[in-house]
């Protein structure tokens, strides 16, 4: 009985040496960095379909980086009764290389004032990338504003909009 208990011993010791030694590297989390900055972007197709394009500075893991952002309006804004806005987006960040990410975007648009303002609450999970960005994945938030009325035109959203905003969260690879 004594010499059973041990080759049992000896066989889950074996089990778990090799367990230990044949699981990949590759398993570990993730390397992630933080992500901040800010950006601005305004609207500039001509046939008002909602892109916005604009620049930013994106700091990852305290390096800076400028970029070029464009923003695209996916679908139609849905307005609840107290005017707020809640709109699909998506956001491309292209960095100085051609390296980019991309995002998909929940933002809420909650009226602040005159017609037209409204204050950005904006949750975008990364989805896509190239370059150092091909595997990446992350979730950014971005807070700020935006102004889809031009008082001197007399023009509004999709033909006229501004956006600012910063940016916090974090890139994985």
């Amino acid at each position: 009985m004594r010499k059973w208990i041990m080759v049992c011993a000896v066989a889950a010791v074996a089990v778990i040496a090799l367990t230990v030694v044949l699981t990949p590297a590759h398993a570990a989390a993730p390397a992630c960095a933080p992500v901040a900055g800010f950006g601005e972007t305004a609207v500039v197709d001509p046939k008002c379909g909602g892109v916005f394009v604009g620049m930013g500075i994106i700091s990852i893991a305290g390096e800076e980086f400028d970029v070029a952002l464009e923003t695209v309006l996916l679908g139609e804004p849905v307005e609840g009764d107290d005017g707020t806005l809640h709109a699909v987006t998506s956001h491309t960040f292209t960095f100085d290389g051609g390296d980019s990410f991309t995002t998909i975007d929940r933002a809420i648009l909650e009226p602040v004032g005159p017609p037209g303002l409204f204050r950005l609450n904006s949750s975008m999970e990364i989805v896509s990338g190239t370059g150092v960005f091909e595997d990446a994945r992350g979730r950014l938030h971005a807070h700020g504003h935006v102004d889809f009325f031009d008082e001197v035109n007399g023009i509004g959203f999709p033909c006229f909009g501004e956006a600012s905003f910063d940016i916090r969260g974090v890139v994985c690879d």
